[in-house]
């Protein structure tokens, strides 16, 4: 799309704009773009809170713009819509800015836009939620801003205090946003940029991975392993890899040993099968989309959501022993020994019991408990845990939860809330209790408790119920696993703020890997990387014998510390990690796989501190770091075969959505072109479910696959692709022609 902007003519001032702005603003929200009044110098009205309060019901929008004539309109921007701000203003030209990105890059398609009172414009873009676009200026260019996640833009009939007023160029009748091209995608999240051609230079793209894998343990083999096997499954040659061998090499080390380790770490990857993943057509389909959109009557379409560019595609996914514990880590401890057989022999899986006990563990500990690693201005932090335990429905989720409440039992010197998790009020809640006031006359909500084990054996409610707009129940969760003050600005009862401070805190979450969407979505903020993921495997011994329950007891307060060792690796991953997001800060780049990493050292600090508190002792062993170490990997490999799971779900739906849209178009021609016409449109139709199922179709389901008001013209239809070559009959079957329709 090549874009001339011209100045709009203002609208008469003195005109009254009520009735248009509502009638506006009213039609944005049915579409489901969420509204909010904006006074004329573009600036939410005093006592609300902008964007955060847009909405698409339509009794505070009336409420807003009824017999308001000062009120304009602004529409908030993210959670699917981008809109690129074009400023012609101060020196800069950002349609001169886009013009050039374009012709270094592809054009973009045709998309709804508004001519600004600046002489620019805004472009309305569809994306992927999950990407967490945030908003930016000047980084694409000078004279373009990004409006995503956090922002908000002024709509037609909007005007300004200068009379000078909003105008659709192309509106939302003419076309819907368009999803946003993958190039501008790679630019607004910080993806490598190139110089001369859309593609990443692949040393940019080592020099990610490198950073993505090195940013957390400290383990060198593990690491570099990692960057090999992906690199590998990338279809890299040999002498790329080789080529990092001078970066890579540790002290006392040459360089040629590196390169041995590296070729070795390679022949591995490709005797294991890791193979380049298949060519993206995600290009090629969202191009397709564009064009069929305005190609379709509008009606026909309905308000079907647009198709959205992915996630940028995560690490390889792992293979089914890297999200399992290995033997020698049940082995190391008799505790652990003892809760495997017991999780056997009560056919529970032993990874999903132990993730249930430790966020038991981290909930029963006294207040003022906590781990010192030496990093950071807190002295003691937190044991805090949120444990998910991923299995399909029936997996035993909540047989966990229960074999937890056996195994570790509430001290009796601690008062423990045990309760499910519904809300981010809820968890403040946990640590609330009514006390009567000094005078003798009614009582307060304050904090009573300084310990709880939330849970929730089915947790998809939950994530997306917290995915909403303006929900804080992520927010307070977050803030509830680092252990810092957590609040209710209402509470439900009193409508006073409530605080809580010096808690210890264990959430147990059950999540099916089809649920699981919400909350990876929500890595921009750190979610889903404070939480270690346990997966459920169906793979029990046969007749494993009934064992003894073990159990896991909390008898007094404990600060952890670390061994010196453990205390210098804590230091170097977190130097490293520090300096990877400085590079990053500076460069300007968003670095996803470094967000996914961003909580490893963290994660592995509390669960070895948690390791030494059931040994009952002060400070953390090598061995507890070690150990720790296998978890926390096990965890990450978890969550990486999630988002794989994740990116195979959306990729089911847009395809299911194509062909949905290909079954409509084909209906609109039906109802286009009378008897005659609607006839060989089902003919089409049947050949093209020929084509799509493997060994042709029934003539049974090919009847189901046509729309029921045309079903009568099915035995025609067949007959006319049977004659034209479309198709052909096998034993009952349709299959395929030898003349393409």
């Amino acid at each position: 799309m090549r874009l001339e902007v011209a100045m709009p003519t203002p609208d008469n001032a003195g005109s009254s704009f009520d009735h248009p702005i509502l009638a506006a603003a009213l039609d944005l929200a049915a579409r489901g773009f969420p509204v909010f009044p904006v006074n004329r110098e573009k600036k939410p009205l005093v006592g609300t809170r902008g964007y955060k309060d847009a909405t698409t019901a339509r009794e505070p929008i009336r409420g807003w713009f009824t017999n308001a004539p000062g009120r304009q309109l602004a529409v908030a921007t993210g959670n699917g819509l981008l809109v690129v701000d074009l400023d012609q203003k101060n020196g800069a030209d950002g349609v001169a800015s886009l013009a050039a990105l374009q012709s270094r890059y592809d054009d973009l398609p045709e998309a709804p836009h508004v001519r600004t009172p600046s002489g620019g414009a805004h472009l309305w873009f569809q994306y992927d939620p999950a990407l967490g676009l945030r908003c930016s200026a000047g980084r694409l260019g000078p004279g373009i801003d990004v409006r995503a996640d956090g922002g908000y833009v002024v709509v037609p009939p909007s005007l300004l205090s200068s009379g000078a007023g909003y105008v659709w160029d192309v509106d939302l009748d003419s076309c819907d946003p368009p999803p946003a091209p993958r190039w501008l995608l790679n630019l607004c999240i910080g993806k490598p940029r190139s110089t001369g051609d859309s593609a990443p230079r692949q040393g940019d793209e080592i020099k990610g991975l490198i950073h993505a894998a090195l940013a957390g343990n400290g383990k060198w083999h593990d690491s570099v392993l990692r960057v090999v096997a992906h690199m590998v499954g990338k279809g890299m040659d040999d002498a790329i890899i080789l080529a990092l061998a001078p970066g890579l090499t540790l002290n006392g080390w040459t360089v040629e040993q590196t390169r041995d380790e590296l070729q070795e770490m390679i022949d591995g990857a490709r005797r294991k099968g890791w193979e380049p993943p298949p060519p993206c057509s995600d290009e090629v389909l969202a191009a397709l989309l564009a064009s069929s959109e305005r190609k379709r009557n509008t009606a026909s379409a309905g308000n079907e959501a647009p198709e959205h560019e992915p996630e940028p595609e995560p690490a390889p996914e792992p293979t089914t022993s890297a999200m399992r514990l290995p033997d020698r880590f049940w082995r190391a401890r008799e505790w652990l020994t003892q809760l495997r057989n017991y999780a056997r022999g009560s056919r529970i899986n032993e990874i999903t019991a132990l993730g249930a006990a430790l966020s038991r563990v981290a909930a029963m500990l006294p207040p003022g408990s906590g781990f010192s690693s030496g990093i950071g201005g807190k002295t003691i932090t937190p044991m805090n845990l949120l444990c998910c335990i991923v299995a399909v429905s029936g997996g035993a989720k909540t047989q966990a939860l229960f074999a937890a409440e056996e195994m570790v039992p509430r001290p009796t010197f601690l008062d423990v809330e045990e309760a499910t998790v519904g809300s981010g009020e809820g968890i403040v809640d946990s640590f609330m209790g009514s006390v009567p006031n000094d005078s003798g006359k009614g009582s307060t909500i304050r904090q009573v408790r300084h310990n709880a084990w939330l849970y929730m054996d089915e947790g998809e409610a939950l994530f997306k119920l917290a995915a909403q707009p303006s929900n804080t129940t992520l927010e307070i969760l977050r803030s509830a696993v680092s252990g810092a003050p957590i609040g209710t600005a209402n509470s439900i009862a009193g409508g006073r703020r409530r605080k809580a401070t010096n808690y210890n805190v264990g959430f147990c979450i059950g999540l099916q890997p089809g649920t699981v969407a919400p909350l990876l979505a929500d890595v921009g903020r750190g979610t889903p990387q404070r939480a270690l993921f346990f997966r459920a495997f169906a793979s029990l011994p046969e007749a494993w014998p009934q064992a003894p329950m073990p159990t896991i007891g909390v008898s007094r307060q404990f600060v952890v510390s670390f061994v010196p060792a453990v205390r210098d690796e804590i230091r170097r991953a977190h130097d490293v990690r520090e300096r990877l997001r400085h590079e990053i800060e500076e460069s300007g780049e968003r670095d996803t796989e470094f967000e996914w990493r961003s909580h490893d050292n963290v994660q592995q600090c509390k669960v070895a501190a948690l390791f030494a508190v059931i040994d009952g002792r002060d400070m953390a062993t090598a061995d507890d770091w070690a150990m720790a170490g296998i978890l926390v990997g096990a965890s990450i490999a978890t969550r990486t075969w999630l988002r794989h799971e994740v990116a195979r779900q959306a990729d089911a739906e847009r395809q299911q959505r194509l062909t949905e849209r290909a079954d409509g178009a084909a209906v609109a021609t039906l109802a286009a072109n009378g008897a005659q016409g609607a006839m060989v449109a089902v003919a089409k139709l049947i050949a093209a479910k020929a084509r799509a199922a493997a060994g042709g179709i029934s003539k049974s389901k090919a009847r189901k696959a046509i729309w029921i008001n045309r079903r009568h013209l099915f035995d025609a239809a067949l007959d006319h692709a049977v004659a034209a070559g479309w198709v052909a009959m096998s034993d009952a079957h349709i299959v395929p022609g030898s003349v393409q329709p």
